[in-house]
C-alpha cells in the first residue's frame, strides 16, 4: 500500500494545492492537508476493493 501511495502522491498533491491570499493581497499556494488525507483514504479503500480473478 505504501508503494501505491508514493506513486500517486505527486498527483494527489497537485489536486490538493490551493491558493491562499493574505491580508496584504499576496497569494500563496499551499497543500490542503485535509483534502490530501481524504484522497489518500479513498485511494486505499478503492485499492482494497479491487479484485483480481486468476483463471
Amino acid at each position: 500500500m505504501y508503494i501505491i501511495l508514493q506513486h500517486y502522491d505527486s498527483y494527489i498533491v497537485r489536486l490538493c494545492t490551493r491558493p491562499f491570499t493574505d491580508y496584504t493581497g499576496n497569494t500563496y499556494y499551499c497543500v490542503d492537508e485535509e483534502m490530501r488525507n481524504r484522497l489518500q483514504i479513498r485511494l486505499i479503500t478503492r485499492t482494497l476493493k479491487f479484485r483480481l480473478d486468476y483463471n
